[in-house]
């Protein structure tokens, strides 16, 4: 609409319904009414290249003007914190780069941040959480300064993963710990909800130990042994039971404690 009508903006509201899949084995679970016509989005050719001077430095108020936007749409995403984010320190790339995403408004305005954790200095927070943002960022340094980069540390999303990819042509991606950890524990998760299936076919008597076993098997070994209060000892026994029930869930359950360990020893 923008590209259209460059003196008016129009909002288009609409009311979304949210949809619960009642099967356990879903692997959405949750989901959105879609409607035809309407896609997901993402930055536009143009929009990129408006990210861009946002991320040279160009004034906000210049960028919104020529966008045809009113300058607090920008401002939400990127006001005062692109302005500490550019005295945070120096501005040239080191060997490790961190990128990382956070909240400017909850649910509704996202921002990337760019730090080097070598020097603990923040250098940009750019507007969104796509590969665009990432992509601006990288448009302010040489090909010689990019290639530089050796350790690129972040998240399992995509966009990131691939704009990082053609921009840090040197770098390791390296996952953080935090998300290796739900990786994991989502694949516990699809082993547990495969065994409740199987014994809902053949002994439905034994089916909602594994239900029991959800959170249980999440902990750590070590807690749950620990933990000496009624849920504690429920715990124990409802994880003893549902690894002693399916064979592939109790080698599951020790893989992840496996993992764990590793990740202990390797702080």
């Amino acid at each position: 609409m923008i590209d259209v009508v460059r003196t008016v903006v129009v909002t288009l509201a609409i009311c979304v319904r949210r949809f619960v899949c009642e099967h356990e084995d879903c692997p959405q679970r949750t989901f959105d009414e879609r409607f035809c016509g309407i896609g997901r989005g993402g930055a536009s050719t143009r929009a990129l290249s408006f990210f861009a001077d946002l991320a040279r430095g160009r004034a906000t108020r210049a960028v919104a003007r020529d966008l045809g936007v009113p300058e607090h749409y920008l401002r939400v995403a990127v006001g005062k914190k692109r302005s500490r984010a550019n005295d945070a320190g120096p501005r040239t790339l080191g060997r490790h780069l961190a990128i990382d995403e956070c909240a400017v408004k909850k649910n509704q305005a996202f921002a990337s941040v760019f730090s080097d954790p070598g020097r603990e200095v923040v250098l940009d927070v750019g507007p969104g959480r796509g590969g665009a943002v990432v992509w601006a960022f990288a448009g302010r340094y040489s090909y010689a300064e990019r290639a530089r980069v050796r350790v690129v540390t972040m998240d399992c999303h995509a966009p990131y993963r691939a704009m990082v990819r053609v921009c840090f042509p040197n770098a390791l991606i390296v996952a953080d710990a935090f998300h290796l950890h739900r990786r994991v524990h989502q694949a516990l998760a699809e082993v547990r909800r495969g065994a409740w299936r199987r014994l809902r076919k053949d002994h439905p008597e034994l089916a909602p130990v594994m239900k029991a076993a959800r959170y249980p098997l999440a902990r750590a070994r070590d807690d749950l042994l620990a933990d000496g209060t009624e849920r504690g000892v429920k715990g124990r026994l409802v994880v003893y039971d549902a690894t002693n029930l399916d064979a592939e869930l109790g080698l599951a359950y020790e893989l992840k404690e496996a993992f764990r360990a590793a990740m202990t020893f390797g702080k």
